[in-house]
């Protein structure tokens, strides 16, 4: 028996040759399976190949032929472009791929349709990819070397989306999609421009954007990216209120003793652009006594805060404080206060639709020139757009000796001058 010579061989510590040579017999000659030269594995590039090939003729004929079948009622699917800034994500995948079946369902419930595909071709995303592929400082090109640079990049990257697309196997006019660099494209954007124009719907006028300091350049929203690691400091700010100014009651009250309006800020840096307070019209306000707190600076000092944000400001500046006179948002209509850095600046309280009493001390710090609210602000009370900061985001001379030079968002947001107010 064959296990007992293996036991044997094992028992005796000697090499298995009965095993070597039952595990060595071959059995293929028992196996009988039809002969093809078909390939049981293609290599990669083969097979990719292949497979587009396949689906480019597939795929195109069955749009195509649909698409002469001018007694169906047509249905028009115009894609929202992609950007043409890389290569495709899971992101493309889920917009494409829901767009296909949608198209699909169309099709089987007997329209013809009509996939407008096309590619956003501007902006600052494929800028930044193109420079970043060439390793180039745009400081050092013109803008005209710039942009030759990003259409070529666009120009690459809808190539490489495109055939992914095809691969997928998306229904489409792909040999006639748009691309917004197009000079076609962009004359009928103009024509469409100039029409809006005769009718009396464009208009000329300033609005807030958002600026970025590394690229020179301003972005739109959905061009944002938050650095998750930046740390900006949170202070309160003092902003003595003028004499002269202040409400009836408060003068009854508090007669020749300084009185400071309190405000929470997380932008420090925005401050010397600061052009007026705003407080909210429906709320009420109390002026305050500082007797202890954490922060020596704010001890035996009034000052006038939200009522309603009097618990939180105890809690923040760990600080009693005695309420002294109550005041409405009314009150505070004609007051005005010198400025922090720059006492001979004068400035008005405001009324702002923006303030609430559930961060800070219901009053808000406004510089018209870095923030929306602030900008509609001023805009509605010709408040001055003061801007103390450079296209590089570091103060110009006008911020004053001690912030010229520095950086916004790091050297100049923590700056001594500031934060004395902290």
């Amino acid at each position: 028996m064959i296990w007992v010579t293996v036991l044997k061989h094992i028992l005796c510590r000697k090499s298995l040759p009965v095993c070597r040579k039952f595990s060595t017999k071959k059995y293929s000659h028992t196996v009988h399976l039809p002969k093809t030269s078909f390939p049981q594995r293609f290599k990669r590039k083969s097979k990719v190949a292949l497979g587009l090939e396949n689906q480019r003729s597939s795929e195109q004929e069955l749009y195509n032929w649909q698409a002469q079948k001018e007694d169906r009622k047509l249905f028009i699917l115009h894609d929202g472009p992609p950007y043409a800034n890389g290569d495709i994500h899971i992101g493309h995948a889920v917009n494409k791929i829901l767009k296909d079946i949608t198209n699909r369902y169309k099709l089987l419930s007997g329209h013809r349709i009509h996939f407008v595909s096309g590619w956003d071709c501007h902006g600052l995303p494929i800028e930044q990819k193109a420079l970043q592929a060439g390793k180039t400082d745009f400081r050092q090109l013109s803008p005209s070397e710039i942009r030759v640079k990003a259409k070529a990049f666009a120009e690459d990257a809808v190539r490489r989306q495109m055939t992914a697309f095809k691969q997928w196997g998306i229904l489409a006019d792909w040999d006639n999609s748009y691309l917004t660099f197009d000079k076609n494209y962009e004359a009928a954007q103009l024509e469409i421009f100039y029409r809006l124009y005769e009718k009396g719907l464009i208009y000329r006028d300033l609005k807030p954007v958002y600026w970025s300091p590394s690229s020179r350049t301003a972005l739109a929203e959905a061009e944002l990216e938050y650095n998750n690691s930046h740390v900006s400091p949170s202070i309160y700010v003092k902003f003595p209120l003028t004499p002269e100014k202040l409400p009836v009651g408060l003068l009854e009250n508090v007669y020749n003793i300084p009185v400071y309006a309190l405000v929470w800020t997380t932008t420090p840096w925005t401050i010397p652009a600061n052009q007026a307070l705003c407080f909210a019209v429906n709320e009420n306000y109390s002026v305050v006594r500082c007797n202890t707190s954490g922060n020596k600076a704010l001890i035996g000092d009034h000052y006038i805060v939200g009522t309603d944000a009097i618990p939180a400001l105890e809690e923040a500046l760990d600080a009693k404080l005695t309420s002294l006179v109550k005041l409405t948002g009314k009150d505070l209509m004609n007051c005005t206060y010198s400025h922090p850095l720059t006492p001979a600046r004068v400035h008005p309280f405001l009324p702002g639709l923006h303030v609430s009493m559930e961060k800070g001390s219901g009053l808000v710090h406004t510089a018209p020139a870095h923030g929306p609210e602030d900008f509609i602000v001023a805009k509605k009370h010709n408040l001055p757009l003061m801007s103390l900061v450079d296209e590089d985001g570091n103060y110009t001379p006008e911020a004053g000796e001690e912030l010229v030079g520095q950086h916004v968002l790091t050297k100049g947001n923590f700056t001594g001058k500031l934060l004395i107010f902290a």
